[in-house]
């Protein structure tokens, strides 16, 4: 369905010819501090291209959750909302949908990667 790729050890010029596509649609994100890669088969209806960034994480997310809150603009602002103010991130548990998420903690560099179940 989708791969997503993080990396904060190359330089913010980097051209991504070394990094393998799963799909050809993708879109890349850089910044001085990291770059990441996000590609998708074409099967997937709902491609949500932004790179969401807060203090802590970045978000990538690829899919459709029909359990969200209405009151977001959408179930990628949902996520993201709850990603910034959660303590744990047991809510995963409660979506309702077909997604892959991944979120990369700019702090320790850790990876999480969610999918449905």
């Amino acid at each position: 369905m989708c791969g997503f790729y993080y990396s904060n050890q190359h330089p913010s010029n980097y051209d991504f010819t070394d990094v393998t596509q799963r799909g050809f649609e993708y879109k890349t994100y850089s910044s001085n501090n990291y770059f990441a890669v996000q590609s998708v088969l074409p099967c997937v209806n709902n491609i949500d291209w932004n790179l969401y960034e807060s203090e802590y994480h970045l978000f990538l997310f690829t899919g459709e959750i029909y359990n969200y809150d209405r009151f977001y603009k959408n179930d990628s602002l949902h996520l993201f909302n709850l990603i910034q103010n959660s303590k744990d991130w047991t809510f995963f548990d409660e979506l309702n949908g077909m997604f892959a998420i991944s979120i990369y903690n700019k702090n320790t560099s850790a990876i999480t990667l969610v999918r449905d179940p």
